[in-house]
Parts: structure tokens; C-alpha cells; sequence
């Protein structure tokens, strides 16, 4: 417990110190009175905060019992709030638990017996862990205030992002998950780049209606057929991508914020492509050099969460697979990706051979104008970037870009984090001026570059 005076202590400090000068020099009666009067009143206010302070106070968390520890998992965009009773103390001015741990209210229901509201805000993955809060209480007077700890055990296991979305395209694909995804819903797609490609995916001619399968928009649901029938029915139309989506993925990333971005945004469009049967035509990945092609858009969506889990752009410790998809553990998961995908080991290379240039097979003149999504950090050879950008362009395809909107938060230093924001600031510019479409990835879906 430490004791200390508050701003109207401190303000009548000095008040105090110029009464007993005046007493000691004048030796006058009435300023004597007056500084006993005062020191009284300090004394008065010390002694009792400092018997309450020798108060037992308990406490019950929401979710747990009284004086129980909470332990909860949360991903890193929520805000985690926790309703905190205390019971047995008084005269609690204000509750401080720590950088991540924010007091939001606190209301007294009683006597002795208080209600606060914390707010749990995470920065990154990780655990995240507070063994005790401090109690701020005060004198009945107001002029001293006593810091008093209580003991509480709260405890975060903060999930990547890109954790929910494996989580959400195993669930897709069949392979466990449930209990996650009946916690956590995805959230309204509102990115640039995933309603361009569903406008034109949903843009063709009608051609006829069919029963509703999983994994069918709820944009085509034919209501009036669906009355008609008494079960869900939805509308086919012809594919205005005709030679589907193509997508260039770069996975190299320097720190925790952009590999859970690039993860989350290449799993989320797989994600995206699969709900919406959106057809994928080729797959260029930059680190090997490799074009491949899928039969389906599920084959890729399986393809592109066994590449993030063996590249392990997701701390393994924090994904904890086994806990929604039990009995099957992490290599059970990833053998059964690797079949869906198409093959055992990794679907066939169609080009990116020594001398060759992958992207020549991403011609828009085959049929129609291409659609290619490229999903980088922008950062690593920035030059190749502008480069790729530029023979897209000139083989007619229009290029949508996802990249993480703020990569200098794994930078080391400010030098670092400076000459990341520029690199990155230019080459934006840059690709911009070569009408490219620019998304930056946000926790918060759909914040847009351009």
C-alpha cells in the first residue's frame, strides 16, 4: 500500500506551511487554532484511509467464481471486456490494471461493494497476463489516497488472425472447426478487390435455377422459387470471369503483424473465392518461382493453408489446431489439405522453369481481360514488383494489389520502421500511377489504400 496526497492535498499544502509560519513568527492564538484545525484535518484523513485500507476486499470476475482466476482465448482485433465485483471495500476512487488492461466504468452498488467494466486491448499475438489490479481509494476529505493491489488472475491466449481464418476454411472444407466458428463469424467482406471480383462473377447472364448447396452466395437466392418449392433455390448466371482469377502471392514477411497479414489476406480471398465459386485460373508464387493451376477454388483454399502452416507464418504454439478439429492433430490436418488440394505432396508446376518468364502465362488475350490479385508486402524488391505490374498491364490484366497497411510495425528501430514507410509510400505511388488498385490489409477488413 503507498499513501500519498491528491491535487487537493497538495494544493493545501502550502496554505498549511504559510498559517504555521505566521503562528510561529506572530505567536497569535487564533493562527494556532487554525493550524491545529488543519493538521487535524490531515491527520483525520490519513488515519482514516489507512483503516480502510486494512479492509478485505474479494472480487468476482465475469465468467468465473468468487476470487477465481479467468482464463479466455480472444483474436488480435476484438476488445475483450471483463465485468469485475468488488465486495468488502470503499471509498475506490479509480481501478488501474495495465497497458493492455483499461478501466472503462466503475459504479458503486453499495456501501461496500463496487462494479467495473475492464477493457482488454491487444497489440499483437501472445499471452497476455495480469496477476494483480490497484485500487486507488480515497479519505473521506479527498486530501490523501491510498494505492492498494489486489490480487486477480486474468489471462489472454491472443490468436494471429490468420488463425481464424485456417480455422474458418477447415470448417469450409470439412475438417473440423465447428466449435471456433460458432464462436467467431466472419465478418462483412467489404475489401475493394473481393466486390470487384464478386460484381463480375455475378455479372453474366441468367441461365437457371437449382437447389442450394453449401458454400452458394445468399445473393442468389431465387426467393420466389424458393416459396414456390418450399426449399432454398438459387439463380445460376454466366461467368463474366472467363478465364477466372488469377493471384501472385508473396509469403515473405519480417515480423509478427505482416505474416499474419499476408497469411490472413491470401487464406481470406481463397476463403472468398471458395463461397462464391469465383473459378482460379493460375497461382503464381514470387519465393519459388512456380505457376500452378487448381481444379477448383476449395482445392486452393486447401493449398493455401498447408503453404502458411509448413511456412509457419503463424506461430505454431498460438494456433493449437487440435483443440476445434479433435481427434485429428496438425498433420493430420495438413495430409488431408494436401489430398483435397489435389495432390500428396504439392499440385503440378506449369511453368517458372530457369529462363522462363511464369508471368507470360497470364495473358489476358485468351479470352477476355484477366484478373489478377497480387498479395505482397511491396517491400522485397520493389523493383520486381513494378516489373510484374507492368507486364500484367501490358498483357491486359487489371491488377488488384493486398498488402499489410503498417509493415513498419516489426521494424526493429525508427531508421528501420523510416525506411520501410518510404519504400513502401513510393512504391505505392508508383504502382498507383500505373492503375493498379491498392488495398491495404486492416484487422478491420475493407480499410482501403485506393
Amino acid at each position: 500500500m503507498k499513501l500519498k496526497l491528491t491535487e487537493k492535498g497538495v494544493s493545501l499544502t502550502p496554505i498549511m506551511i504559510l498559517v504555521m509560519v505566521a503562528a510561529i513568527y506572530t505567536r497569535d492564538l487564533i493562527l494556532w487554532a487554525s493550524l491545529a484545525s488543519i493538521l487535524a484535518l490531515f491527520i483525520g484523513d490519513a488515519v482514516h484511509i489507512l483503516i480502510r485500507g486494512k479492509e478485505k476486499c474479494s472480487y468476482t470476475l465475469s465468467g468465473s467464481g468468487s476470487g477465481e482466476a479467468l482464463e479466455s482465448s480472444a483474436l488480435t482485433w476484438e476488445r475483450q471486456e471483463i465485468r469485475v465485483r468488488i465486495v468488502g471495500c470503499s471509498s475506490i476512487e479509480s481501478i488501474e490494471a495495465s497497458e493492455w488492461l483499461k478501466t472503462v466504468s466503475l459504479r458503486r452498488l453499495g456501501e461496500l461493494e463496487y462494479e467495473a467494466i475492464l477493457a482488454a486491448f491487444f497489440r499483437s499475438p501472445g499471452i497476455y497476463r495480469v496477476s494483480e489490479i490497484y485500487l486507488e481509494r480515497r479519505g473521506f476529505l479527498g486530501l490523501f489516497k491510498l494505492r492498494q493491489a489486489l490480487r486477480m488472475s486474468i489471462s489472454y491466449k491472443v490468436l494471429p488472425e490468420a488463425v481464424h481464418w485456417i480455422l474458418y476454411g477447415l470448417e469450409i472444407l470439412g475438417i473440423g472447426a465447428q466449435a471456433f466458428i460458432a464462436t467467431y463469424h466472419p465478418r462483412d467482406v467489404s475489401s475493394q478487390v473481393f466486390q470487384s471480383l464478386l460484381k463480375r462473377a455475378s455479372s453474366g447472364e441468367y441461365l437457371l435455377s437449382r437447389e442450394y448447396s453449401p458454400g452458394d452466395t445468399p445473393r442468389r437466392i431465387d426467393w420466389k422459387a424458393t416459396g414456390r418449392r418450399g426449399r432454398l433455390v438459387v439463380k445460376e448466371f454466366g461467368e463474366d470471369l472467363e478465364n477466372g482469377v488469377s493471384l501472385v502471392v508473396d509469403y515473405r514477411c519480417i515480423g509478427f503483424y505482416t505474416c499474419d497479414s499476408i497469411a490472413s489476406s491470401a487464406i481470406s480471398l481463397a476463403v472468398f473465392l471458395t463461397e462464391n465459386r469465383i473459378p482460379v485460373d493460375l497461382v503464381y508464387e514470387v519465393d519459388s518461382n512456380r505457376v500452378y493451376r487448381f481444379r477448383d477454388p476449395a482445392s486452393l483454399l486447401a493449398y493455401v493453408i498447408d503453404n502458411v502452416l509448413e511456412r509457419k507464418l503463424v506461430d505454431p504454439d498460438l494456433i493449437s489446431l487440435h483443440e476445434y478439429s479433435s481427434p485429428l492433430d496438425i498433420n493430420s490436418i495438413r495430409e488431408l489439405l494436401r489430398r483435397i488440394s489435389g495432390a500428396d505432396l504439392e499440385p503440378p508446376a506449369l511453368g517458372g522453369a530457369e529462363g522462363e518468364n511464369p508471368l507470360e502465362l497470364f495473358s489476358g488475350s485468351r479470352a477476355g481481360e484477366q484478373e489478377v490479385v497480387l498479395i505482397s508486402m511491396l517491400i522485397h524488391s520493389v523493383d520486381r514488383v513494378i516489373d510484374m505490374a507492368s507486364t500484367l498491364k501490358s498483357l491486359g490484366s487489371r491488377l488488384s494489389i493486398i498488402a499489410p497497411e503498417k509493415p513498419w510495425l516489426d521494424s526493429r528501430d525508427l531508421e528501420e520502421a523510416y525506411r520501410i514507410y518510404s519504400t513502401m509510400d513510393l512504391a505505392i505511388k508508383r504502382l498507383r500511377d500505373m492503375g493498379a488498385n491498392i488495398v491495404l490489409w486492416s484487422r478491420r477488413w475493407g480499410e482501403s489504400g485506393g
